[in-house]
């Protein structure tokens, strides 16, 4: 894989990272501000959202299989790119 090419795919998996990141920091503050506060602070409690408003919501189904997909990417570019890069 060539230098170029890594970089763009990094880029792509970052964006749709924070993407749905920022989508799920959106759809935690409209539930409640609660929620958006938790959201941002406190580890895992973007994993608890996620997990208890996923039927309630569809826009938060969408924000998790967004960083769910980004966070695939950069594992699998982890696991392709030699340590020499």
């Amino acid at each position: 894989m060539s230098e170029s090419t890594f970089f763009i795919l990094l880029g792509i998996s970052v964006f749709l990272f924070w993407t749905g990141g920022l989508i799920g920091l959106v759809q935690a503050f409209k539930e409640s501000g609660t929620w958006g506060v938790l959201y941002l602070f406190v580890p895992f409690a973007n994993l608890v959202f996620f997990i208890k408003f996923w039927s309630a919501r569809k826009w938060v189904r969408r924000a998790a299989y967004l960083v769910l997909a980004g966070l695939a990417m950069l594992l699998v570019l982890n696991a392709a790119v030699p340590d020499s890069l």
